[in-house]
């Protein structure tokens, strides 16, 4: 069986981008040719230590920018979505897809245009791993997303055509049955235990750091846990919070948040560290002494289960897909989104009492051992690409 995976941007080390590689390689050693193909790619830039060991085609090599300015980041924004509208980069990327290729897995939303056009073209069958749904419901806040999206119906006929749907949690499979009248399957994602090992912390006496990840995008919900600090400063408390995560890609998000900070004089108690390497992140992981994650609407949450990996008790919300497999006060600390005031208080609750924050921390760890394997994700991909093959008649090599 020859696999291609399909993803946008191979250039940052995100979740998505961790899903689709670590599909590849466990498939890899499976026993399946899988080749990788995406748009942007820097072997560098996104979890190396992956991305070497497979076959990746791409159209550019491409560096994300630190800081780009107001007038780039709105100029890439028009281009970004006139060259989505008339599939320009959609047509290139599907020049890149191998003949022989007998099933194609498009990894999240930007990508599924091409798989689309290879469907169309090749009459192959489509496994989709949709982490975010395209922005088909009317949005203010994305207004030319959505009619863009409603001006193509050609958009919708390829999300109809893909023969299997598979999502990470519920939220998005109820957004797929109702914005597309289709079915969607859920299999969770997978964790790397032996890269994540388990830490056994010593709270230091007078301080708590705090650690958060993600790029900045408004649903990160990052004023949360600055305005949550803010609260616990005023009570006293000696915490700290550390963010990381790149601003390239909401820099007018970005600026909000930077604003936020120094308008509540927080600057020697907030630290946002950018992009950092793999082994940098996990230098921050064994620092911290807890981890929050207060993003809403999120699907899943891959950086919850890696900090419950290390022995980091969690604090998430009810607004990640993390939350509807996890234990408030068993294995995570869980609060609703959108409330500062919640948040501060469950960190309020592990910065005062440490046994609390062990027994997370253990269960958190044997959770994520004994659920998360992307081996077993791999296998179950396999399952779901032999349903597809078996139902279009192809032959399986």
């Amino acid at each position: 069986m020859n696999v291609g995976i399909l993803v946008w941007d191979l250039n940052i080390s995100g979740g998505t981008q961790r899903q689709a590689l670590e599909l590849a390689v466990h498939l890899t050693d499976l026993g399946i040719k899988v080749v990788v193909y995406t748009y942007l790619y820097d072997p560098q830039g996104c979890y190396p230590g992956l991305s070497s060991r497979l076959d990746i085609r791409f159209v550019k090599k491409e560096a994300v920018e630190d800081v780009p300015s107001r007038v780039a980041q709105t100029w890439k924004g028009i281009r970004k979505y006139w060259r989505i509208y008339f599939e320009l980069d959609s047509l290139v990327l599907l020049s890149l897809i191998e003949h022989d290729t007998d099933v194609l897995t498009p990894v999240d939303y930007r990508v599924y245009v091409t798989a689309g056009r290879w469907k169309a073209r090749t009459g192959k069958p489509v496994v989709w791993l949709m982490n975010d749904m395209p922005m088909y419901r009317w949005s203010r806040q994305h207004l030319l997303k959505t009619t863009l999206f409603h001006l193509k119906p050609k958009f919708r006929e390829h999300v109809r055509s893909f023969d299997k749907v598979v999502v990470l949690d519920e939220w998005n499979k109820r957004q797929l049955e109702q914005t597309f009248q289709r079915p969607a399957e859920i299999l969770r994602g997978g964790i790397d235990v032996e890269r994540f090992t388990f830490l056994r912390r010593k709270r230091q006496p007078g301080r708590f750091r705090i650690l958060s990840t993600g790029i900045f995008l408004p649903h990160r919900r990052i004023e949360d846990t600055v305005e949550a600090l803010c609260m616990l400063r005023r009570k006293g408390c000696k915490v700290r919070l550390d963010h990381v995560g790149s601003s390239d890609r909401g820099m007018s998000y970005a600026r909000k948040i930077y604003k936020l900070v120094a308008r509540l004089n927080l600057q020697e108690s907030v630290v946002f560290h950018g992009r950092v390497s793999d082994d940098d992140l996990l230098r921050l992981f064994t620092a911290a002494d807890a981890f929050v994650f207060p993003n809403a609407p999120q699907t899943w949450g891959l950086s919850v289960f890696e900090a419950m990996a290390t022995g980091l008790p969690v604090i998430t919300t009810t607004g990640c897909g993390a939350a509807e497999v996890l234990t408030d006060g068993v294995n995570a600390l869980i609060v609703e989104p959108y409330r500062p005031d919640l948040l501060a208080a469950a960190i309020e609750r592990l910065y005062e009492d440490p046994s609390l924050g062990e027994r997370l921390a253990h269960n958190g760890r044997a959770f994520v051992e004994d659920h998360l394997n992307w081996r077993n994700y791999a296998r179950e991909m396999i399952g779901k690409y032999h349903e597809v093959l078996k139902a279009d008649h192809v032959g399986v090599t």
